[in-house]
């Protein structure tokens, strides 16, 4: 079981990198999920503890994929993970809040019966999710987040909110409207916010309730696809038991000819 001592976690699976990336005291009143859309959270982690000449970007925790997490900075000083955003009105959300980035490949692209995410790495079909952003933009798939991943999410969004009081528990998406899409439809913020602030008494897993989801926007998709293809295919085999045999054109095939042989020699 985690808990926090001088505002660092202790717990299993726990260790400590401390980011240059970060400074300011923090008196947190959110906490905002983040996905890394990077290729591993060793990746992150090195990413978010380098110190560039732009671009800088920290947050306090790296959560990855089988559940270890990274503190990268305490709970009582400001990381740089919000960028612009805003809420509820207050501007600034790295002043304001906390933030967890989890080990996650984001939005990826389709080709095919491929999902590739941008910067290369291919996913089968058991890691993606295809859903539509809440914010919009048609359906499409999304790097799945992993059960063990989800339930460690949750755990910490309880824990963070018990011992900070914290009055909310957001995505980037929220904060960075038309900015941000992160953590994105894979991950199921709604369920994890309520539990975490008490506002519902459903006991229910997060990640069980996540992979219901999921399963039932990827069938609507799938059948989506289904009875678009099964469609398209039924008009054009009507439109070509309709329309009459046209005969083919005499200079066509001889300017193919002529194009053939010109090739030829």
């Amino acid at each position: 079981m985690l808990r926090i001592e001088n505002h660092r976690l202790v717990g299993d699976g726990i260790s400590y990198r401390a980011t240059p990336n970060c400074g300011g005291d923090l008196k947190a009143r959110y906490l905002v999920f983040h996905y890394t859309a990077g290729r591993s959270a060793e990746s992150s982690v090195e990413s978010l503890c380098t110190r560039k000449p732009q671009g800088n970007a920290s947050a306090h925790l790296v959560l990855a994929r089988d559940g270890r997490i990274v503190q990268l900075a305490p709970f009582n000083v400001v990381a740089w993970h919000a960028g612009v955003s805003q809420w509820n009105g207050r501007v600034g959300l790295n002043r304001a809040s906390v933030g967890i980035e989890l080990d996650n490949a984001g939005a990826l692209s389709r080709v095919g019966d491929r999902f590739i995410a941008w910067f290369g790495q291919e996913y089968g079909a058991g890691d993606v999710v295809l859903a539509e952003h809440k914010h919009g933009g048609g359906t499409r798939p999304w790097h799945a987040y992993t059960e063990v991943q989800i339930e460690r999410a949750l755990e910490l969004a309880e824990l963070l909110v018990e011992h900070y009081g914290l009055e909310a528990v957001l995505g980037h998406e929220d904060i960075a409207r038309g900015r941000k899409q992160d953590p994105g439809p894979a991950f199921p913020l709604e369920a994890i916010a309520s539990r975490a602030l008490g506002r519902t008494r459903d006991v229910a897993p997060a990640a069980t309730r996540a992979r219901s989801a999921v399963k039932k926007s990827a069938a609507r998709s799938v059948r989506k696809e289904t009875i678009s293809a099964h469609n398209t295919k039924k008009k054009q085999t009507v439109s070509a038991r309709s329309a009459p045999a046209k005969k083919p054109k005499k200079k066509a095939t001889s300017a193919r000819k002529r194009l053939a042989r010109r090739t030829r020699r």
